[in-house]
């Protein structure tokens, strides 16, 4: 049997098979989050300092899938091999076509399953895709250099507001922890926090945002220096100082110094020892990476963390979600002072397949044990289906648990979007039918030839107009404007992934999206969602409410079946049906819901 690997069009092929890249991933997601959970929980007794549990700081870094370190694949890269791999029948022999970007990976998990199952593998040809400066991620002394590099352009950004006088330095009750992916001009118009903080302005309760990017993430960053750098309000890089380096030099020899204690040793080994196949080996390079360079990440959050803390002296901390690598830093930090109390948000759908959704270990769950995990005082959801995963999924206690709607749908309910002003700033058709579409990022290894299939689609269909609107995250922002600008099609525009989405939610009359939170935005706003890629519906059960395509040449044939009124009738009662079941606590008041619990936290 011939199993071809391509990552840059994300399939491979088994056979006369051909499935996506992450087919493993898909459909035992939930499985694997389970696997993680114990691996994770595991792993946190060995790197417990001075009353720190960095395995809680840790657990994305070596479970992630990422294109940045070839040589060092994630949990999630691994646990899809081997679930791919080991789907085909025993004593199958296979010939191994290889042009990946993880250095070896699918060739050692085939000899792990192949040992296990008894297969006979051939390895006809193995090629390799470089990231641009891929070089830069190869050696774990630059990557912690360019992470010392990145926390160092936070105190110099800092420095400059503070002699700007920039910096918010009045102490207020209730803090929130903004990514400035979320952020506008005014607090009051931040897209996730802003209805809760002019209803804590309402009530005279004192509050203040901080804002924050991601340290491995530059979009945002050029954003804040942009947009958001001489404003005063407050910016985590104005609570740096040249000790916050001290203080993550020492802690980042002791994590390092813990590992080299613990690596070798048999009993740690045995950690890694998924469904029989013993990936030790394999995933290694991962924590050599992590604790010769990412654990940097870790050292910097608890440090900038405890910083705050001291500063602020604030009642509660809010949070857009408990998985937040600052907010867990927050959390450790706190886990003994019951007067400094945390809440979160929930910024995505919760469904069992969510990352933190199988944390079964009930002993983590007491906060007087250094391995307790971080959780909020209160979690606030959308709904009585988010609270039931929660609680039956991953062992959260029903008290902390509040459902009180997102308060980021308020907008949708709330604000009055003028349809024509839109179509005139964009450029759009007046009268042609109009398809919104979101994307998940695609990373610059992979292919954007969705972009050509969307194109034929308008070609054949003359009265309808497709909007690209890549995610805040892409990096491929250049590549897909130069490909739109080929096809010289008017009935394909493109806008800025900047942009606020909810205006051209509103003015578009379908969604075509991958299963984002974008597609229930839009059911909130009435409008019909396209779901793209319906083998993700097996483990999205609540994705199955809207059209379902197989691939982007069915678009046309459903827009048309739409012409007919008991089609769209049938749509739209399930659009019904998945408000009540998910969204029935969004209403336009979920704001008023959390500022109420966020007072009762307070006293």
């Amino acid at each position: 049997m011939l199993v071809k690997v391509d990552f840059k069009k994300e399939r491979i092929t088994l056979g006369s098979k051909s499935i996506r890249w992450l087919e493993g991933y898909i459909q035992k997601q939930s499985a694997m989050a389970l696997e993680y959970s114990k691996v994770k929980s595991k792993v946190s007794k060995y790197f417990v300092i001075n009353g720190i549990n960095y395995g809680e700081l840790l657990g994305i870094l070596f479970y992630q899938n990422d294109n940045y370190f070839p040589k060092a694949p994630g949990l999630i890269t691994i646990f899809n091999y081997l679930e791919i791999i080991g789907s085909l029948p025993e004593k199958s022999r296979l010939e191994l076509e290889i042009d990946d970007f993880y250095c070896g990976t699918f060739r050692k998990c085939a000899g792990l399953v192949g040992k296990k199952k008894g297969f006979k593998i051939r390895l006809m040809s193995e090629n390799y895709s470089q990231r641009n400066f891929g070089f830069l991620y190869d050696y774990a002394f630059l990557v912690k250099s360019l992470l010392k590099a990145r926390i160092l352009t936070r105190l110099i950004i800092g420095n400059i507001r503070k002699l700007s006088q920039k910096h918010d330095k009045i102490k207020r009750k209730v803090v929130f922890l903004a990514n400035v992916r979320f952020e506008n001009n005014k607090p009051e118009d931040n897209s996730l926090f802003g209805g809760v903080v002019r209803n804590l302005n309402s009530k005279g309760i004192g509050n203040k945002i901080i804002r924050y990017e991601e340290l491995i993430q530059l979009t945002n960053l050029k954003r804040f220096i942009k947009e958001f750098m001489m404003q005063r309000q407050a910016y985590i890089g104005d609570y740096y100082s040249l000790k916050h380096f001290r203080d993550c030099k020492n802690d980042f020899k002791e994590l390092r110094k813990r590992w080299d204690a613990v690596k070798d040793s048999p009993e740690f080994k045995s950690i890694f020892n998924y469904k029989g196949y013993e990936y030790y080996d394999i995933i290694k390079p991962k924590f050599e990476l992590i604790f010769n360079a990412l654990s940097y990440i870790a050292c910097d959050s608890k440090n900038i963390s405890k910083r705050i803390i001291d500063q602020e002296g604030y009642n509660v901390i809010v949070l857009d979600h408990e998985e937040n690598l600052y907010g867990k830093g927050f959390m450790l930090n706190t886990r003994l002072d019951r007067k400094k109390r945390t809440a979160a948000l929930s910024h995505e759908i919760i469904w069992p397949g969510s990352i933190y959704a199988h944390e079964k270990d009930e002993s983590i769950l007491d906060r007087g044990s250094e391995l307790w995990r971080p959780l909020p005082d209160i979690k606030c959801v959308w709904s009585d289906y988010a609270k039931k995963v929660l609680m039956e999924s991953c062992n959260y206690p029903e008290k902390i648990i509040k459902v009180t709607g997102n308060p980021k749908f308020d907008f949708l309910f709330n604000t009055q979007y003028n349809d024509k002003k839109t179509i005139d700033k964009y450029g759009l058709s007046k009268t042609k039918r109009k398809v919104l579409c979101v994307v998940r990022p695609f990373y610059s290894l992979n292919d954007i030839s969705y972009l050509d299939e969307l194109n034929q689609v308008t070609e054949k269909i003359n009265d309808v107009e497709i909007i690209i609107k890549p995610h805040p995250l892409e990096v491929n922002i250049e590549r897909i404007k130069e490909k739109i600008a080929l096809f010289h099609n008017p009935n394909l525009k493109y806008v800025n992934n900047k942009d606020d989405i909810y205006p051209l939610i509103h003015a578009c009359d379908y969604i075509l999206t991958e299963a984002s939170t974008v597609g229930f935005e839009g059911i909130l706003a009435d409008k019909i969602t396209f779901s793209w890629y319906p083998e993700e519906l097996n483990i999205a059960p609540f994705l199955k409410g809207n059209m379902q395509l197989k691939n982007l040449a069915e678009l046309g044939t459903e827009l048309k079946k739409l012409d007919e009124k008991q089609n769209l009738d049938l749509v739209m009662e399930k659009n019904k049906s998945i408000k009540k079941t998910y969204h029935y606590k969004n209403d336009g008041k979920a704001s008023e819901r959390v500022a109420y619990e966020i007072e009762k936290l307070m006293k």
